[in-house]
């Protein structure tokens, strides 16, 4: 079995991690990783906004955690993350946000770092408190949340799930 798809069947969403901040140079192979996603009509119509800040990332979580009325960190203690956003009026801005989300997971595994796609940002940007963090992100007007893609070191790796039965039909 190739290195590429070792990883893809070793990924795990990641949820508990280690306090270290992974390094400037790891996020940017992610996110450079996520900019060559396959898009709709070759459009690349999503903006991407990579957060190592802990500060940023603690207030976030927290108004995050307290605006949608939940239990715990959304952000599960991660000390970097991805935000994604699609272009509003764009062709398909959530299926290529989509693509680009599941791209930095997979990348990110090639690099030994965790990451779990968070979707809590879904709710929360559209309200008042989220668009103030949209301006202090500077996320320009016209931009839909897709996901977070949270990063850092695992602290615990989960075992797989089974695999479903009946859900791939094979012909020829």
């Amino acid at each position: 079995m190739n290195e590429t798809i070792k990883t893809i069947l070793s990924r795990r969403s990641i949820r508990v991690f280690r306090p270290e901040q992974i390094p400037a140079e790891a996020l940017e192979e992610v996110v450079t990783a996520g900019q060559y996603a396959p898009s709709a009509m070759g459009a690349q119509q999503w903006l991407l906004v990579a957060v190592r800040d802990r500060e940023l990332m603690a207030r976030l979580g927290e108004d995050c955690r307290r605006t949608l009325n939940r239990e715990g960190d959304p952000f599960y203690g991660a000390p970097a993350a991805v935000l994604v956003f699609g272009e509003a009026d764009g062709y398909e801005p959530i299926r290529d946000g989509s693509c680009v989300m599941a791209t930095m997971g997979i990348a990110a595994a090639s690099l030994g770092l965790g990451s779990c796609w968070i979707n809590a940002g879904k709710e929360f940007f559209p309200t008042d408190k989220g668009k103030q963090y949209l301006k202090e992100l500077k996320v320009p007007d016209g931009y839909v949340p897709v996901g977070t893609l949270i990063l850092g070191y695992a602290a615990e790796t989960p075992q797989p799930a089974p695999r479903r039965e009946g859900t791939v039909i094979r012909i020829g």
